[in-house]
C-alpha cells in the first residue's frame, strides 16, 4: 500500500516537472526573443544586428 502511494507521488512529481513551463536564461526578454528568431532563421544577420543595436540603445 505504502509503495503504491510513493509510486503515485513520484509519477506526479515527474509529470509536474516535465510539463510545467521552464524558465530559460534569456527567457522572454527582448534580446532572448531576438536571438531565438535569428537562430531559427526567421531574420537575417543585418536585421538581427540592427534590432540588437536598437535594444542596446534603449537599455
Amino acid at each position: 500500500m505504502m509503495i503504491g502511494i510513493l509510486v503515485l507521488i513520484g509519477v506526479g512529481v515527474f509529470f509536474l516537472a516535465r510539463y510545467l513551463p521552464k524558465r530559460e536564461g534569456d527567457g522572454n526578454d527582448s534580446l532572448g526573443i531576438l536571438k531565438r528568431r535569428y537562430a531559427r532563421g526567421e531574420i537575417g544577420r543585418d536585421d538581427f544586428e540592427a534590432m540588437r543595436k536598437t535594444l542596446d540603445e534603449r537599455s
